[in-house]
């Protein structure tokens, strides 16, 4: 059986290359690290809400219909449809909210669609003569 020594400044090089290579490695790791909560904190400043962009809104006088289901498990009312709707009103725009009581997240529509109906009409129709 044949051993092979290895000379020792040999396994001292080996040692530090191997070192070296889990340092970069740990390196890469940390900027990776780095660079995801970077851009969590960009994606979290990010204003793509409607509730961010109120003023906006009110300003281009869109009409806004809103039909929500009270018992909605995906979206929260308080965080969205209510907080929305206070806004809107607070700068003197308008918005109508239609509750759909006993409902959950679907469907999307009313039992019977004559209200969203009429509100579209309307909406036309106001736009047609120049009314707000």
């Amino acid at each position: 059986m044949i051993t092979e020594t290895i000379h020792p400044i040999q396994g001292i090089r080996q040692r530090w290359i191997s070192i070296a290579i889990l340092l970069s490695i740990l390196g890469v790791m940390i900027l990776k690290r780095n660079e995801f909560f970077i851009r969590l904190r960009m994606f979290k400043t990010l204003r793509r809400n409607p509730v961010d962009k109120i003023r906006e809104i009110v300003k281009g006088k869109y009409p806004i219909l809103i039909i929500c289901a009270d018992d909605d498990e995906m979206v929260s009312l308080a965080e969205n449809t209510n907080l929305f709707e206070k806004k809107i009103k607070q700068l003197n725009g308008t918005v109508t909210v239609i509750h759909k009581p006993g409902f959950k997240h679907h469907p999307h529509s009313l039992p019977n669609p004559k209200p969203i109906v009429d509100f579209v009409l309307k909406a036309i129709s106001d736009l047609n003569t120049g009314s707000d």
